[in-house]
Parts: structure tokens; C-alpha cells; sequence
């Protein structure tokens, strides 16, 4: 199993001795020692985090080439309720190839011994290896479970991940490196957190860069992981700040395309902070730093540079700015209505010449069909390119991505991997009713995997989307919503946010005749009640409704409540719950969980 390719920034790596001298003795320590650990490096955007780590891997790999190298990354926008895509990355990474699986008698045999939960969330690996295989595994395991010990989806889910983890490293020490966890969903933290405490006994070690400023804002999960992992002192913390002038300096003199004196370079450390991107970018403006003032807004850097770009480039980027911080080239080639395969030629000139994106990879797509993905060299790039466009025409380009995601993705099964861009396209189009397609279906298949504070946000996503959705008489799509989220925060326990929303919903039915959401009222009732008398009692009425219905969804969502209402039930209804189990209608991750909350 080789190292997976880290690809060099265009920006020249300058200074940081000290972080890369402090790395690389953490990551020459875990391999002598066999212990692991991790390192999160800090900074705003652009001040070098991603660079340094690369620079570092670099240096280390060549110093221990039996070290392993694997790279994921995280994305803004489209991790709205998909969970585990950061692991969906890595692992997709390490075990395929360009849509197959890789070549190698190592992960063969890490596949064969770790198959699991874990691949529900990573399809990329788990389609390749065979349904039936995964089926068999995930039976096995349902029936051993009947009568164990604590534990529940996601937890198998992570547990599955450490496993893998484990098995790699027996082979050969392991270096993690996880790109932008400001955007990790909350899922992929969670399990890193989990990772983070119970695999310090064994190589593998995560290096991880996020911004504190976009972690704070949007990203709550993340800044409580950073806290639990400073009081039991399981993380090393590296933030970075500017370079100092004589870095600068340097920088600047790698750049042949700048050319300062040494009163421009004071200025420039002054002005930029030191930032190595805004540094080079208030350096290409070349006359302008023999200004009286150098500009204090970075946004007048990027407009200078998107200024000196041909129209047809600078509508290129534009339309790509649509997409979101990563975009493919099949979609923006679609966009501008052009060929890909020249598309692809002008970006390498943005690329290659102007250093406003880069190309990351491949991307495999249904049919077999393969296009690149490219990324914005900087967020602020494509933010800014964003807000320039009238908001008619971006509602008109967002429709055409969703339409064309939509073509190159035909099946169900194959929209449902891509179903939160989908969500974010259509609002963005103001088409909310088609968001709401996609979001309804993405939010039980969470709730299927059991990832309650991720069907909660989509649950407040969805209820945005519902503000701009016409009701209809019969329409009680906003029921659903608000018993789903009733039923989250109750989980949570966040009583009162919970109890509200129970009263909302239940006014939502007065006077309506469905005995299905009847019953699913009263399961969330049940949820909610404070005697086991009157939980009990609360469940065998729905339980009794779902017979009547002969819904198997509502049938086992009945059952489960009842058997987790009291620890004296009838046999027959145990058994009657196992016959459930057998029926083929109902999806696996949903029986699964059923059976681990039941057996809990």
C-alpha cells in the first residue's frame, strides 16, 4: 500500500523551522515508540497550515519512508447532514483507485478482516467489495448482538474505523492528515474524538488544520472536541502566525514574477500580517506598492487579480464559484456550454499562470465516467466571485448545476450520494419544493443511522426550506418535520425545545384522520413521558394502530418503543419484533439500529 500523493501548494514554502522541527519529532517519536497522538494546526486563512503540513510530510517521509501517508479533506457547503465524509474520503482513498479497488494484497486482506458498519458510510468501498458479503456480516453480527452489552450504530460505525486503523498500522506506522476540519461534519469529529482517546496505543498519528474563526462560527462540534481533548491533554496545538520580514523577504524573492525593494517588503509584512497568500497577492499588484498606502482590503487584491484575467476566463471562474469552493469540470464545462477537454486547458492556465485554482483529483461518476476536480486556491476567491453575480443569474446557474448533477446521477441510489449538494442547489435556485425531495429522504436515512444531532440540523434546514413552500389542505410535510425534531431534541434531552415542538405538531392534526402519524404522535408521547406507566401505555396504542395499518416501518418503530418502554413485555412480542426483523422491506441500517436500541 503506497503513500497517498500530497500535492505541494503553488505558494513557496518559507520559515516555520520551529513547526516543522516540533513535528517532525512528535511523528519520529510515534514511530519508535508504537504510540500515537495528534497535532491540530491553527490559523486564519491563507497563513501557510495546509503548506506547512505538506512540507513537513515531505521532510519526514524522506527521513522514514516506511512511514504511510493519507490524506483527507474536508469541504465548505456540502456537508449539510451527510455524515462521516471526512472518513468517506480517507477511507475511499486508501482502499480505490480511480472507481476500483486498489490493487493490494494488504488492503485485500484489512477489507476481509474489518468488514463491517462502517462501510454503510463509506459506498465508495462498501459497493465495491459486494452487497451480499456486507449483508451476511451485518446479519452476523444482529444476531450475535440479542442479549449484549451497551453500544449502537454509530458507535459500531467508529469502532469499525479504529479496526481498520489498527490492522494498517500492524503493517506500517500511519500519518493521518486531515485538511480544513472547520468543515468537518459533526459525525466525522465525533468519531475523530473517539479515535483521538482510544488508539494512543498504536503508530498512527493525525495531523489536522482548521480556522478558530470558522470553527467557532459554524462548527460547534468541532470547538467542544478541541476542549475535551486539552483537559485529558490528548492534543499537541499549533497556531500559526505571520511570518516575520526576513520570510517574507524570502517569499517574495522566490516569486519571479515580483519584483520589491526593501521598503516595499516592510510594508508588505506590515500590511499583509505577514499572511504568505496576501502577501504575494499585494505583491503581484507590482505599481500599487509605490503607492502613498498600500490597499487594506484583501478583496481589492483579488479584484485586481481577477482584472487582469480575459473575459472568457473570468466568467469561467464566476460560473465555477457557483459550484462552491471545489468544483468539477464536467459541471462548469455544462455551465458555460463549452467542451471539456479545452475547459480543462484554460483552467490549467489558471491554475499554471494565475495560481487561482488548483486541480485535486479525479473524480469517478456514474458509467464509469471520469472528470476533474478542481478547488479555489482561496475561499475568499470564490466568495467574492460569488457576491458579483446578480442574484438572477445565480439562482438560473444554481438550477442548471442541480439539473446537471441530476443527469450525470440518473439512479436513485445514485442521487441519494450526492444528495446534499442537491439540497443546497435547489434552495439556492429558490426551487425549495425540489430541495425538499432530496432533504425528507436524507433526513430518515439519518435518523437510520441513528445520528441524532445531524437529523436535527437537517431538521432546521428543512424548515427553512418549508418557508418558501406553498401548503397545501392535505399537506402535513410541516408535521413530520416538527415530530422528527420533537423526537431529536427529546433524545437529547432538550425537554422544553422538544415539548414544543410535540404541541406544534399535535395542533397541526386536530381534526385530521391519518391514523399512521396518529401513531407516530403517540411514540414520540411515549418518548416524552415521564412515568413508565404511562410510556407503556402511550406505545401499546400506537403499537396497536400499526397492526391495524400494517405499515412494517411504523410496526417496528412501534415495537421498538414498547420494548424499550418497560423491561416486562410479553415473549410473543419479542418474537413477534424478530419476525419483523426478517422482512425485506425494511431497510438494513433501520433494522439494525431497531435491534441495538432494543437489545441495549
Amino acid at each position: 500500500m503506497q503513500n497517498q500523493n500530497v500535492k505541494k501548494s503553488s505558494i513557496p514554502f518559507v520559515g516555520r523551522a520551529d513547526e516543522i522541527r516540533r513535528i517532525m519529532e512528535r511523528t519520529t517519536s510515534m514511530k519508535e515508540s508504537g504510540v500515537g497522538g495528534v497535532i491540530l494546526i491553527s490559523g486564519e486563512p491563507g497563513i501557510g497550515k495546509s503548506a506547512l503540513v505538506r512540507e513537513a510530510i515531505e521532510r519526514i517521509t524522506a527521513q522514514h519512508p516506511e512511514l504511510i501517508v493519507h490524506r483527507a479533506g474536508c469541504h465548505e457547503q456540502y456537508d449539510l447532514g451527510h455524515p462521516y465524509l471526512v472518513f468517506n474520503d480517507l477511507f475511499s482513498g486508501i482502499f480505490t483507485e480511480q472507481g476500483e479497488l486498489v490493487n493490494d494484497d494488504l488492503a485485500v486482506a484489512v477489507l476481509k478482516e474489518t468488514a463491517g458498519d462502517w462501510l454503510a458510510v463509506v459506498p465508495v468501498v462498501g459497493n465495491l467489495i459486494g452487497a451480499v458479503a456486507k449483508s451476511a456480516r451485518a446479519y452476523s453480527k444482529m444476531t450475535s448482538q440479542v442479549g449484549g452489552g451497551e453500544t449502537d450504530a454509530r458507535q459500531d460505525v467508529i469502532r469499525g474505523f479504529e479496526q481498520v486503523l489498527r490492522r494498517l498500522a500492524v503493517d506500517a506506522p500511519r500519518l493521518i492528515f486531515l485538511d480544513d476540519l472547520h468543515w468537518a461534519d459533526a459525525a466525522s469529529v465525533t468519531a475523530l474524538g473517539y479515535l483521538a482517546r482510544k488508539i494512543t496505543d498504536a503508530p498512527v498519528f493525525f495531523i489536522g488544520t482548521y480556522r478558530p474563526a470558522d470553527a467557532k462560527r459554524s462548527n460547534p462540534a468541532l470547538i467542544n472536541l478541541l476542549r475535551e481533548l486539552r483537559r485529558y491533554k490528548l492534543l499537541e496545538d499549533m497556531e500559526l502566525g505571520g511570518l516575520e520580514e526576513e520570510a517574507v523577504r524570502e517569499l517574495l524573492a522566490s516569486a519571479s514574477d515580483i519584483e520589491n525593494s526593501e521598503r516595499s517588503v516592510e510594508r508588505l509584512t506590515r500590511h499583509s500580517g505577514g499572511n504568505p497568500l496576501f502577501a504575494l497577492e499585494l505583491g503581484r499588484m507590482g505599481k500599487v506598492l509605490d503607492a502613498t498606502e498600500l490597499p487594506s482590503s484583501v478583496e481589492a487584491v483579488f479584484e485586481r487579480r481577477i482584472e487582469r484575467l480575459e473575459e472568457g476566463l473570468q466568467r469561467a471562474l464566476s460560473y465555477a464559484s457557483v459550484e462552491g469552493d471545489e468544483f468539477l469540470s464536467i459541471v462548469l464545462a455544462r455551465l458555460l456550454e463549452e467542451n471539456e477537454p479545452e475547459l480543462e486547458e484554460r483552467l490549467a492556465v489558471l491554475e499554471e499562470m494565475h495560481g487561482l485554482v488548483v486541480e485535486t483529483g479525479e473524480e469517478q461518476l456514474p458509467g464509469r465516467r471520469e472528470t476533474c476536480r478542481y478547488r479555489f486556491t482561496h475561499g475568499l476567491f470564490q466568495q467574492r466571485l460569488y457576491s458579483q453575480l446578480r442574484r438572477s443569474r445565480r439562482r438560473m446557474l444554481h438550477r442548471a448545476v442541480a439539473e446537471t448533477l441530476e443527469e450525470l446521477h440518473p439512479s436513485e441510489e445514485d442521487r441519494n450520494a450526492v444528495a446534499h449538494k442537491l439540497i443546497h442547489h435547489w434552495s439556492q435556485a429558490g426551487e425549495s419544493d425540489r430541495a425538499w425531495e432530496y432533504a425528507w429522504p436524507e433526513i430518515l436515512r439519518l435518523r437510520d443511522l441513528a445520528l441524532v444531532e445531524d437529523v436535527l440540523a437537517m431538521c432546521s434546514l428543512g424548515a427553512r426550506l418549508l418557508e418558501h413552500v406553498e401548503a397545501g389542505e392535505d399537506d402535513l410535510r410541516r408535521f413530520d418535520l416538527l415530530l422528527m425534531s420533537a423526537s431529536c431534541h427529546l433524545g437529547l434531552e432538550h425537554r422544553d425545545a422538544g415539548l414544543a415542538d410535540l404541541e406544534r405538531a399535535r395542533g397541526m392534526l386536530e381534526g385530521v384522520e391519518e391514523p399512521a402519524r396518529n401513531a407516530q404522535l403517540l411514540l414520540v408521547d411515549a418518548q416524552a413521558a415521564l412515568e413508565e406507566n404511562e410510556e407503556v401505555a402511550l406505545a401499546q396504542r400506537a403499537l396497536e394502530i400499526a397492526r391495524g395499518l400494517k405499515d412494517p416501518d411504523l410496526l417496528l418503530m412501534a415495537m421498538e418503543a414498547r420494548l424499550n418502554s418497560s423491561l416486562s413485555f410479553p415473549d410473543e412480542l419479542f418474537q413477534e419484533f424478530r419476525d419483523l426483523l426478517e422482512n425485506p422491506d425494511l431497510k438494513p441500517a433501520r433494522k439494525l439500529n431497531c435491534l441495538l436500541t432494543v437489545v441495549a
